[in-house]
């Protein structure tokens, strides 16, 4: 209930191989961090996510300073498979939920 879809809740407008989520009351540096090398992700636009700098996007869509540290982008590419997603997902959700402990 505390992890929400930043951008259009359905596929027009949106880029398919990018998912970007906020997860209330953590750090996504704190996810990043526990996922590892197991899951690829950033904090950062795609375009600026090799100078560390936080998105503007999510600065243009009116996300709160909060908001944006807890916001991770999740990128998909056409050798991913779905066993894959599934897997990340399970695994992103059990760092989220120790998190919060």
């Amino acid at each position: 209930d505390d992890v929400f879809i930043n951008g259009p809740a359905t596929r027009k407008g949106s880029v398919c191989s990018n998912l970007n989520l906020l997860f209330n009351g953590v750090s996504a540096l704190d996810i990043l961090h526990r996922l590892g090398p197991r899951v690829s992700a950033s904090v950062g636009s795609a375009c600026a996510s090799s100078k560390g700098n936080r998105s503007h996007v999510l600065e243009a869509i009116g996300l709160t300073e909060k908001q944006i540290i807890s916001s991770i982008r999740f990128g998909f590419g056409i050798s991913n498979t779905e066993k894959e997603i599934i897997e990340a997902g399970k695994l992103i959700a059990e760092v989220y939920s120790d998190l919060l402990e």
